[in-house]
């Protein structure tokens, strides 16, 4: 499959064959798929496309987005299917990420830890965490990080 951008619009192409658009006007979507390739999910994709294509579709940034109330059974479906719900006059969604196991720990340890600190990453790997660690601890503080894999020091030691 691909999407092609032309102005506003945004055409999926199934093996060379357009089989749906999608339109960004005044703010609002508009999604059309060929009758003959509805019901397959080639409707959201193109809709989830659209959204990560312009900065709409962060599993990590919180996101607020409106729409128009549905005005038949299909587009209410594809607002559900989206969790889009009713408020006031307008749709709405709204989505706040759930962490991640590392999001989680990220955030217990910013709160609890003081700059200054000795810290210990057992499981070095790339880097990632010892790099965290590290702006954590700050200048004053200390890091040590391990890993039984060879690479994994050596990445870690490169970051």
């Amino acid at each position: 499959m691909q999407i092609r951008r032309e102005g506003p619009v945004y055409t999926l192409y199934k093996e060379k064959t357009p089989i749906g658009t999608a339109r960004l006007e005044q703010g609002a979507v508009r999604v059309e798929i060929d009758p003959a390739w509805r019901r397959r999910g080639y409707g959201s994709y193109l809709l989830k496309e659209l959204l990560r294509h312009n900065g709409g579709l962060d599993p990590k940034a919180e996101t607020r987005f409106t729409a128009p109330l549905p005005a038949d059974d299909a587009a209410r479906a594809l607002a559900e299917k989206f969790d889009f719900r009713p408020d006031g006059t307008r749709l709405v969604r709204r989505r706040v990420p759930d962490l991640s196991a590392v999001g989680l720990c990220h955030e217990f340890l910013t709160a609890h830890l003081a700059p200054g600190g000795f810290c210990i990453d057992a499981t070095c790997g790339n880097g990632h965490d010892t790099e965290f660690l590290c702006r954590l601890a700050g200048p004053q503080g200390r890091v040590l990080a391990l890993d039984i894999q060879p690479r994994a020091v050596e990445a870690t030691n490169a970051r």
